[in-house]
């Protein structure tokens, strides 16, 4: 007597569909490990004495070809201290402006990153890969204030 022999899905298909199983399994657990890390800035929103201003709408405009165009960001999510950060950017080159209208604290101007009043005259803050800049700090000026008074 002639033995028949098994199917697709008999002792060679079952090794053949656990193998599949088992290296899916594998790729699912690696990518989930492999996520990127955060991407962005942070920093304070403070008056020119200190004190910390929350609720003041940040404006992040990407200047550099791959960045993010436009990212708009209300600030009621940041803590008492003044603080916000981004956390997805995509790598480039940005200037930053905080922007009290709209928030308590509309006596203030707005403001660019480094203290300055126009766009043109703003540092430019570089974003990398993988990491949050730190410390894109602005300090913000009362109407009518005068620089180092």
């Amino acid at each position: 007597m002639k033995r028949r022999s098994r199917s697709f899905w008999g002792v060679k298909g079952s090794f053949i569909l656990k193998t599949f199983c088992a290296s899916l399994l594998c790729v699912l657990v690696l990518t989930g490990q492999a996520e990127a890390a955060p991407t962005g800035i942070s920093g304070y929103v403070r008056s020119f004495d200190g004190t910390p201003l929350n609720d003041v709408t940040i404006q992040v405009f990407g200047i550099s070809p791959g960045a993010t165009d436009f990212k708009y960001w209300w600030t009621g999510v940041w803590g008492i201290d003044g603080y916000y950060e981004f956390n997805d950017l995509l790598p480039g080159t940005y200037k930053v402006l905080a922007d009290p209208y709209g928030s308590p604290h509309e006596a203030y101007m707005p403001t660019w990153y480094m203290n300055e009043q126009f766009m043109s005259n703003a540092d430019i803050v570089t974003v990398t890969a993988d990491q949050v800049t730190p410390n894109i700090d602005i300090s913000l000026r009362q109407y009518g204030s005068l620089p180092g008074a």
